[in-house]
């Protein structure tokens, strides 16, 4: 089987023989080895660490948790992404003057998430409870694509629906075009 990540191809022999070099019973994670490769700092930490698990352990989930979503499973988003996600969105927020849509907007946008399929509860993560995925049940709902709290992304003009309208080929849920 080849693994694929960000432009690097390599095998699952490839995963289970650095798995080993560092002292696993199984394969790292192919983010994990992509990493190592990408990041020749991350792999000489590692492997300095091989003798130490708790700092291996520490490094290697670190590699998980910041990987693209397209190397974790669906729904999964490390909580490194997610604040950065946060930190980027609120950034964009305060340079628009803390814009906010209408109500019918919102209603508009909100309505639409809570008809996705791809609309989930949110896990019993801190991160989330931070992010205000409290109160009402439709509250407490994540996007599964991007992670976000769907109450809250849906207030902001400068957010965008990562699921694709399955009726409007080209646009997202929200109505949005999709970039092209």
């Amino acid at each position: 089987m080849t693994i694929e990540l960000n432009g690097w191809a390599g095998s699952a022999a490839d995963c289970a023989e650095f798995g080993a070099m560092l002292g696993l019973d199984g394969p790292v994670a192919p983010a994990v080895f992509a990493k190592a490769v990408n990041d020749p700092d991350y792999a000489r930490n590692l492997i300095l660490c091989r003798e130490a698990p708790a700092f291996r352990d520490f490094l290697i989930a670190q590699a998980v948790a910041s990987a693209p979503p397209a190397d974790r499973p669906a729904g999964e988003h490390g909580d490194l992404e997610l604040a950065a996600k946060a930190a980027k969105s609120f950034w964009e927020w305060t340079r628009s003057g803390f814009a906010t849509l209408t109500a019918d907007e919102y209603a508009a946008r909100f309505a639409a998430c809570l008809a996705c399929p791809n609309l989930v509860a949110a896990p019993e993560r801190l991160i989330y409870r931070l992010a205000g995925a409290e109160g009402a049940a439709d509250r407490q709902r994540v996007c599964a694509l991007c992670g976000c709290v769907a109450a809250r992304k849906a207030k902001f003009p400068h957010e965008h629906c990562p699921g694709v309208d399955p009726t409007r080929p080209g646009y997202n849920r929200w109505g949005q075009a999709l970039p092209s």
